[in-house]
């Protein structure tokens, strides 16, 4: 395993905080709600939040800050999230370990990459729930109607992508995780009825993105 990613002197001492936030992503399958046996959103109020969306991008950060847990805290997160059951989310978190693995040449964030491809398609056997419009289906929506802009839309998320992974000023290994991550959504999002990040009318993707992007340089991130 390699240490290239992070400086020493750059390397807060996040050893609790990603698993705090992964009990977080629990709470849908406690207490719901739950549609058709699938339980990913936090309710508030009048309406809700894909969990994952909201929560994996910061916990792929949190995790390339902690070198010896980080791989393990993606492992019990990719868990969760099979449970709920979520392929969205799986790809997403498998992106996040192959970002690390690529990072850090970490032996053990590319296994759990490997486990995550398995994941996503246990997850993936889930029927699809109705896709919600302006939310799911996005980019296809989009094109039958103007197919200039579908293409634009496409290339904005490429490019915020190409952003989060030149920007050599910060650390490697949160840049390359959090990429993964929102690689992961976004790929879910074109193969299958999944929240379109960013782009997608709804929150969580705006708030989990909110909430990585300052720990990617955060000396204080967590304790």
């Amino acid at each position: 395993m390699g240490s290239a990613g992070l400086a020493p002197q750059n390397r807060p001492p996040c050893t609790r905080r990603p698993f705090i936030l992964i009990a977080l992503l629990v709470l849908p399958l406690l207490i719901g709600p739950e549609v058709q046996g699938v339980a990913r959103w936090f309710a508030l109020g009048s309406f809700s939040l894909n969990s994952g969306l909201t929560l994996i991008s910061l916990i792929a950060v949190l995790s390339a800050w902690n070198e010896d847990l980080g791989p393990y805290s993606l492992l019990l997160a990719l868990d969760v999230v099979t449970f709920q059951p979520d392929a969205a989310s799986t790809l997403a978190l498998t992106g996040a370990a192959f970002g690390l693995a690529l990072a850090n040449r970490d032996r053990r964030a590319r296994a759990i990459g490997a486990v995550g491809v398995f994941a996503t398609a246990w997850a993936s056997l889930t029927p699809n729930l109705p896709p919600q419009p302006f939310v799911e289906g996005v980019i296809p929506a989009v094109w039958s109607v103007s197919p200039i802009v579908a293409i634009a839309l496409a290339l904005s998320l490429i490019a915020s992508l190409a952003l989060i992974l030149s920007a050599s000023g910060d650390p490697r290994a949160p840049r390359f995780t959090l990429a993964g991550a929102m690689a992961g959504f976004v790929a879910a999002a074109l193969l299958r009825d999944y929240p379109a990040p960013l782009i997608g009318y709804g929150a969580a993707s705006i708030i989990g993105l909110g909430l990585a992007l300052p720990a990617i340089r955060s000396e204080e991130t967590g304790t």
